[in-house]
């Protein structure tokens, strides 16, 4: 592949992403409904820890997080997290992320993965998202006629586990859009 046959891209990690996952992101297995295919799962894994390189994190020390987000169109954007010292001022990856694809025309997703480097707040050995983080996912899910949208949340050795926007809020609010 010459430059000139090349996706035109907005970031290394995109590129990398579009390489790695040129074919359709969702397979209909056995009925049950809409899957990520395994090689989707792990480009979103590769977008978000790409941009954990980009996380700003003030005081330095403190926990790292990115997220990649799967836009219904088929791209991938991902974004680090912006932590602030007044806490109230802090941008969350899963926020950035949205933001990023929203900000491309892209708002509505099928799938987001995060992951956080240096976090002791781990369940069943994975970070997951906090309550505001839900509520945006689950209110792009309204947006999206419903969606159930796929939450991919990965380690930094790569190792994930995925749970639907609904089992993370399963008595979520407001219920239909």
């Amino acid at each position: 592949m010459t430059p000139r046959d090349m996706p035109i891209v907005r970031s290394y990690w995109e590129a990398q992403v579009k390489l790695l996952n040129p074919v359709p992101w969702l397979a209909t297995v056995g009925g049950m409904g809409t899957h990520l295919k395994e090689g989707t799962i792990q480009s979103l894994i590769y977008a978000a820890l790409g941009a954990l390189e980009t996380s700003f994190v003030y005081p330095p020390g403190r926990t790292q997080c990115a997220a990649s987000v799967l836009t219904v169109q088929g791209n991938v954007f991902s974004a680090g997290s912006y932590f602030s010292a007044s806490h109230t001022l802090t941008v969350h990856a899963e926020q950035a992320a949205l933001v990023h694809a929203a900000a491309h025309g892209e708002p509505l997703i099928d799938a987001i993965a995060i992951v956080c480097a240096g976090t002791s707040k781990r369940v069943d050995g994975f970070t997951r998202p906090c309550g505001l983080c839900r509520q945006i996912i689950h209110e792009n899910s309204l947006q999206n006629g419903g969606a159930d949208i796929q939450v991919i949340m990965c380690n930094p050795d790569g190792s994930y586990t995925i749970q639907t926007i609904a089992e993370l809020m399963p008595k979520a609010w407001p219920e239909k859009a």
